[in-house]
């Protein structure tokens, strides 16, 4: 009941994200976080070597929290698609 309050029943931010990947991506389209590790900064999807990236591979399922457990936003969860160089990147959440 704690969880569903501070979600406002899914009306508010996920607790966590449940990410799959439904094809394979020859080059690029990994999934970013650029704030892995405590990084601070202004953030740039187009350079994709900071912080920390998921490779594409079918069949590949990542998990991770958005917020942490007192309802508070983990800022650490910041994340996004890096551009796919070759190849067709299928994903579903």
């Amino acid at each position: 009941a704690q969880t569903l309050r501070l979600i406002g029943n899914g009306a508010y931010n996920r607790l966590l994200t449940v990410f799959m990947y439904m094809s394979d991506v020859p080059k690029g389209g990994e999934t970013y976080f650029p704030a892995y590790g405590g990084r601070d900064g202004p953030v740039d999807f187009e350079d994709c070597s900071l912080g920390f990236s998921v490779r594409p591979e079918r069949r590949k399922v990542i998990i991770f929290y958005n917020m942490h457990p007192d309802g508070n936003l983990d800022p650490h969860s910041l994340h996004g698609g890096c551009r796919v160089v070759e190849g067709t990147k299928w994903s579903a959440n």
